[in-house]
């Protein structure tokens, strides 16, 4: 019994490890949020490469919802927040 329940922990976290490997986004507020709502449609490698303004970032959001994007207000500012804060324009060199 004491082996079986060390397997299904060891799985446990194994499976944890995964889920966090499939989300590269930065940690923070909204990043579930925009995981979900953003590869329900395509990948996360188009957003890791994009970096813009918060305005750049509405932009994009008003033309995903024009592709049938469903969002509501609340979270279209809670991924917009998100996006602008840890996704926003590179520090100049």
């Amino acid at each position: 019994m004491k082996s079986i329940l060390v397997a299904i922990a060891v799985l446990v976290v194994f499976n944890c490890g995964l889920v966090q490997a499939k989300n590269p986004l930065p940690e923070g507020e909204g990043r579930n949020l925009v995981s979900k709502k953003c590869q329900a449609c395509h990948s996360l490698d188009p957003i890791m490469k994009m970096r813009g303004s918060r305005e750049q970032w509405s932009d994009m959001l008003d033309e995903m919802i024009n592709n049938g994007l469903a969002l509501n207000d609340k979270d279209r500012g809670t991924i917009l927040e998100y996006l602008g804060t840890h996704l926003g324009p590179s520090p100049k060199k």
